[in-house]
C-alpha cells in the first residue's frame, strides 16, 4: 500500500474562475439587466422576486447573519426551510 497519495487530473482542459465573489459576479456595478426585471418565478405559488428584490433579500440576510448572529468572514452556515 503506497503512501503516496494520487492526483486525479481531468481530461478535459483547465477553466477559468472568476477572481470576484459570487455576490460581485451576480450582481455587477454596471448590471446588464434592469432591477425591475425578473429574477425568479415559484411555479407553484407563482410567486416571483425582481432582480433588485433579490439583492436587497441577499443584503439583508448577510447583514443579519453578521450583525444578529456574529458570523464573520469564513464560518460555515448552512440555510434550509
Amino acid at each position: 500500500m503506497s503512501s503516496q497519495p494520487h492526483i486525479y487530473t481531468s481530461p478535459h482542459p483547465p477553466v477559468t474562475l472568476a477572481e470576484e465573489s459570487v455576490f460581485s459576479y451576480i450582481f455587477p456595478e454596471q448590471p446588464k439587466f434592469p432591477e425591475e426585471s425578473l429574477a425568479f418565478i415559484d411555479a407553484v405559488s407563482g410567486r416571483s422576486f425582481t432582480r433588485g428584490q433579490l439583492r436587497d433579500n441577499a443584503l439583508r440576510l448577510g447583514w443579519g447573519l453578521k450583525n444578529k448572529l456574529g458570523l464573520k468572514r469564513g464560518d460555515t452556515v448552512m440555510v434550509f426551510r
